[in-house]
């Protein structure tokens, strides 16, 4: 079995290809190839016939040496951009920001106080204060040149079987006090703290609070007893043991205080 188009590349050919993957690294213009480059684009041709030798059936093995080419110049170009984006990316200072904490309620020492009360349970001391300050509203991450990232958390499961979830949690929502607000916000239906400790209930044992979830429903717990009280976990939604137990908790910070500092910017290209 012969190609057709199975003819051996001259080096204009492979000055073509060179060329091709200049473009693919940046813009021109492009100074005529070397010797140096025409040998090496050649060695990387090699190679990959070599291995596709190795794995194709023989009835398969009549190779067309420009679509290769091609291909070979495309993967080196898709592994240039990788790597230019990943400097690019490691380049990025960022802080931490609440974009949305106008659309959150204002909270006072008292409405801490009723919550607490209603709910009979008593928040750590840290926690009460992110209340305070930012109104329970979300973070994000933002570069020296504005730009905006969602926020991952670190995940420690110890080899539980939730481990499967990841070792980091996407920070999508935070919940608020919005009992007796009046507010018109497009986080109460959702993002309410009240209720989200009564919509979650059942997904966990006594004395962890929700604070926060990931896009699908996991929830940040916050521990409000023993020796849990003030550490933060993550709760995978879709490991829930049967009998109940912390099986599905991973552990995140220790207090709050140490929570927010250990986010991370999430590069979603």
């Amino acid at each position: 079995m012969t190609d057709p188009d199975d003819t051996p590349l001259t080096d204009d050919d492979w000055a073509e290809f060179v060329i091709a993957l200049r473009q693919s690294q940046g813009p021109g213009p492009y100074p005529p190839a070397t010797r140096e480059e025409l040998d090496q684009a050649k060695a990387d041709l090699q190679a990959a016939l070599e291995r596709r030798r190795a794995e194709a059936p023989a009835r398969e093995l009549a190779w067309n040496a420009k679509a290769v080419a091609r291909q070979v110049a495309e993967e080196l170009a898709e592994r240039a951009r990788a790597e230019a984006h990943a400097a690019r990316w490691a380049s990025f200072q960022w802080r931490m920001e609440f974009p949305w904490k106008d659309q959150y309620p204002e909270i006072t020492l008292e409405d801490i106080r009723a919550f607490e009360a209603r709910n009979q349970l008593e928040l750590p001391t840290d926690y009460a204060a992110f209340l305070l300050e930012h109104r329970g509203s979300p973070p994000m991450m933002r570069n020296q040149f504005g730009g905006w990232a969602a926020v991952a958390m670190p995940v420690d499961w110890s080899g539980r079987p939730a481990s499967s979830y990841g070792d980091e949690a996407e920070l999508n929502s935070t919940y608020s006090l919005f009992e007796e607000k009046g507010t018109d916000s497009p986080y109460r239906g959702g993002c309410n703290l009240d209720d989200n400790l009564l919509w979650n209930e059942h997904l966990h044992p006594p004395g962890l609070l929700p604070i926060g979830g990931d896009p699908g429903n996991s929830q940040f717990m916050l521990g409000l007893e023993g020796e849990r009280r003030g550490k933060v976990y993550f709760l995978s939604t879709f490991h829930i043991p049967h009998p109940m137990s912390h099986d599905h908790l991973g552990f995140v910070a220790d207090s709050f205080t140490e929570f927010l500092p250990v986010a991370r910017p999430i590069d979603r290209d």
